[in-house]
C-alpha cells in the first residue's frame, strides 16, 4: 500500500535548499562514493573463498551455532563443504554474527596451537581490509556493533538505484511542502533527528540479529510524521495506491499519520523481507512529536498554503465545468435529450473545446433519428485533422454514422471531397477508394483530378498499383491542366 499526501503544488518559491542538497548528497554518494561497492563485495567474497578461512571458520561456526543451542542451522551448515559455503554470501553473513566474530577475534575458536593459525591470521586480516573498502559495509549502522559515525552516514547511503529512487521521490515530494512551512533551519535539524530516531528504533528491535541499516527512509519517515502533524485535523488530498487500485481522496491529514504507523507495524510482523520497517515507524513517530512541539511555539503558515492549493485547483477548472457535469449526470439518467441541448450549447460557446463536440455527439449517437445527431456528426467529420488520433476519430465517427444514421446518411459533395481528401492523406485508402469513385460516378468536375491523383500516387507507395492505373487513366484524361496529366502519365509508366 503507498500513500502520498500532497497538499501543496510543488515550487521553488522560496528555493528549497535544503531538500536540493540532501538529495545531490544521496545521488553523489551512490553514484561515485559507493561505485565500487559490488566489485568490493566480490572481491572480498572472492578472497575468501580461495583462502583457507572457509576451511577453519565454517566447521568453527557450527560448534558455535550448536553451542548457542541453534541445532538446525548448525545441522544445515555441516551438510555441505565449506568451500561451497563460501561461494554464497555466507562470509557476509558470518561477519553480521558479532558474538562469534568477537569470539573469533579473541582466538577462542581457533587457537595459536593450530598448525594453519598464522596464514589464518593474516588472511583474515586481509579479507577484512577488503571488507573494509565496501563503504555500505563500513558505514551502515549496525546495532550489534554500533558506532556513533554510522548513525549519521546510514541516513546518506542505498542499497541500489532502486532503493534511492525511491528514498528521493519521498524526500521531494514531502520536503518541498515541509521546508517551505517551517523554515530550512528547522527542517534540516528534524530531518537529521528524524534518522537518528529511525536508528534507535531500529536498533531497539534488530539487536542481535545481525542486521544492518542503509538508507534515508528512517528521516524521510520524520518528514511524513511531521507533515501530517502539521496539517492537523484540516482535510488534505492524498495520492493512495493498493497495487491494482489508486485514486486520490480529501481526509483530515492526522488520519494519516495513524494509516503510516499501522502499514509500517503491519508489514514489520508479515513481511520477511529485508526492509526496515521499525525504523521508518521510529522515524515517523519521531517527526510527528517534533511537528506537535513546534506548532506549540511557533505559527506554520499552513493555512495560506492550503488557500494557495486551492485557488490553483480552482485555476484549472473549466468554466463550463459545472453545465458539463449537469449534462453527465442526465446522460446517466438515460435524458438524452436534455444532456444533448446542454452540450450543443456549450460546443457552439466554446468551439475551442473538441471535447464538448465529442460529448455531445456521443449523446445524439443514442437518438440517430435526431436532426442533431446528423450535426454533430458532421461537424466532426469536416475537421481538419492535425494528428494520426484525430484523422482516427474522424474516421471512426465517419464508419459510425453511416451504419446508425436514420433514416441514412446525409452526405453533400463538400463534405465527401473533405472526408476523401482525409482519408487519403491519413491511409484509410479503401474509404478514400469508395468516395472518390463515388464523385467521380456524380461529376467529372476539375476539382477532382488533383484528388484522384493524390489517390493514385497513395495507392501506389502501399504497394496497390493495379488498384491506382484507373485512377491515373482518369486524371489523363479529365486534367484541364498538362502538368497533373504528365505526372499521372509518368506514375502510369513507371
Amino acid at each position: 500500500m503507498l500513500i502520498i499526501p500532497f497538499a501543496s503544488k510543488m515550487t521553488f518559491k522560496p528555493v528549497p535548499w535544503v531538500t536540493i542538497a540532501l538529495v545531490a548528497i544521496n545521488c553523489f554518494v551512490l553514484f561515485f562514493v559507493q561505485s565500487g561497492d559490488n566489485k568490493g563485495y566480490a572481491d572480498a567474497v572472492r578472497y575468501y573463498g580461495e583462502s583457507v578461512l572457509p576451511a577453519l571458520e565454517v566447521p568453527s561456526f557450527a560448534d558455535f551455532l550448536e553451542k548457542e543451542g541453534r541445532h538446525d542451522e548448525a545441522k544445515a551448515i555441516r551438510k555441505a563443504p565449506p568451500k561451497k559455503i563460501a561461494r554464497d554470501g555466507f562470509p557476509i553473513m558470518l561477519q553480521r554474527e558479532y558474538r562469534f566474530m568477537q569470539q573469533l577475534h579473541h582466538e577462542q575458536w581457533i587457537k595459536p596451537d593450530n598448525a594453519r593459525f598464522a596464514q589464518w591470521k593474516a588472511e583474515r586480516a586481509e579479507f577484512e581490509v577488503l571488507l573494509s573498502k565496501v563503504v555500505s559495509e563500513e558505514y551502515s549502522f549496525k546495532p550489534d556493533a554500533p558506532e556513533a559515525v554510522d548513525m549519521f552516514t546510514h541516513m546518506f547511503l542505498h542499497g541500489g538505484f532502486d532503493h534511492l529512487l525511491g528514498n528521493m521521490i519521498f524526500l521531494v515530494l514531502l520536503g518541498f511542502v515541509v521546508e517551505r512551512l517551517i523554515g530550512s533551519m528547522f527542517y534540516a535539524a528534524i530531518y537529521i533527528a528524524g534518522g537518528l530516531c529511525a536508528v534507535a528504533t531500529f536498533a531497539l528491535v534488530s539487536a542481535g540479529s545481525g542486521a544492518s541499516l542503509v538508507g534515508a527512509s528512517g528521516a524521510i519517515g520524520a518528514l511524513m510524521g511531521i507533515y501530517v502533524v502539521l496539517f492537523g485535523w484540516r482535510k488534505i488530498p492524498f495520492f493512495y495506491s493498493l497495487g491494482f487500485y489508486f485514486d486520490y481522496v480529501k481526509a483530515p491529514a492526522l488520519l494519516l499519520l495513524v494509516a503510516f504507523l499501522a502499514k509500517e507495524l503491519y508489514f514489520h510482523f508479515t513481511s520477511d523481507n529485508h526492509v526496515a520497517y521499525m525504523a521508518h515507524f521510529g522515524g515517523i513517530l519521531a517527526g510527528a512529536l517534533f511537528g506537535f512541539l513546534l506548532t506549540r511555539i511557533r505559527t506554520v503558515p499552513v493555512d495560506a498554503m492550503l488557500a494557495e492549493l486551492e485557488k490553483s485547483e480552482l485555476g484549472h477548472i473549466k468554466p463550463w465545468q459545472g453545465e458539463f457535469d449537469q449534462a453527465m449526470g442526465l446522460v446517466e439518467k438515460l435524458r438524452f435529450d436534455k444532456a444533448g441541448a446542454i452540450f450543443a450549447r456549450l460546443q457552439e460557446q466554446y468551439l475551442e473545446e473538441h471535447s464538448l463536440l465529442q460529448e455531445w455527439y456521443k449523446v445524439e449517437r443514442n437518438m440517430p433519428a435526431g436532426e442533431n445527431f446528423h450535426v454533430a456528426a458532421r461537424k466532426i467529420m469536416l475537421r481538419k485533422p492535425n494528428s494520426p488520433a484525430s484523422a482516427g476519430e474522424v474516421h471512426d465517427v465517419y464508419s459510425e454514422y453511416i451504419k446508425l444514421a436514420r433514416p441514412g446518411p446525409r452526405f453533400d459533395r463538400p463534405m465527401l471531397l473533405a472526408l476523401a481528401l482525409t482519408f487519403t492523406e491519413r491511409g484509410f485508402l479503401d474509404d478514400a477508394e469508395k468516395l472518390v469513385r463515388h464523385l467521380i460516378k456524380k461529376s467529372a468536375a476539375a476539382d477532382l483530378v488533383p484528388l484522384a491523383l493524390s489517390l493514385a500516387r497513395r495507392l501506389r507507395q502501399a504497394n496497390q498499383t493495379e488498384k491506382a492505373v484507373p485512377y491515373l487513366k482518369w486524371v489523363i484524361k479529365h486534367a484541364e491542366q498538362p502538368g497533373l496529366a504528365k505526372q499521372a502519365q509518368a506514375l502510369l509508366e513507371a
